[in-house]
């Protein structure tokens, strides 16, 4: 049982009320922040997210593709198609998605980049500039691994978006 699961104990002072705006539930919280760091660059978001849709479902299209030369090839195609059709329309596809996960990768990596630095500089500002002195409560090294990692941790959790 931790100080705050007994009854009658106060919860910190620099804890918000239950009523209040700013005491969300994780969830809420989690989800307002992608979608804020959606909305920041919502352009290459959705670009990547529709090029890795697309290098995602490939697969499915290189099966039809199969199965259109197997039929070629065992006789029951149209008279205007033959295997070697086939081949070479399965030839521009995979080459073509090869070209796509490379359009997805730059748009990804510009994506990725562009989104730390804006919390890297979003978290150095609320240091730097703020009314009054702030200071964070924590060792050089835990405010590295806060510039550094926990940024990381936000990007790949967006990342999962995308990759759905």
């Amino acid at each position: 049982m931790t100080t705050f699961d007994r009854p009658g104990a106060a919860p910190p002072a620099d804890t918000p009320p239950a009523d209040s705006p700013s005491a969300r539930t994780p969830s809420n919280s989690t989800y307002r922040l992608a979608l804020e760091l959606i909305k920041y660059r919502p352009r290459l978001f959705w670009t990547s997210f529709l090029f890795w849709t697309a290098i995602h479902a490939a697969p499915v299209l290189f099966g039809l593709l199969i199965g259109r030369i197997f039929d070629a090839l065992s006789g029951d195609a149209e008279a205007v198609s033959s295997a070697w059709t086939w081949v070479a329309i399965f030839g521009f596809f995979a080459v073509s998605r090869n070209g796509l996960i490379w359009l997805a990768d730059v748009r990804w990596i510009t994506y990725w980049n562009d989104q730390g630095l804006q919390i890297r500089r979003n978290l150095l500002r609320w240091l730097l500039e703020a009314d009054g002195s702030r200071v964070m409560k924590a060792s050089p090294g835990e405010a590295l691994s806060t510039f550094r990692d926990d940024v990381e941790d936000l990007l790949e959790y967006i990342e999962n978006y995308v990759d759905v």
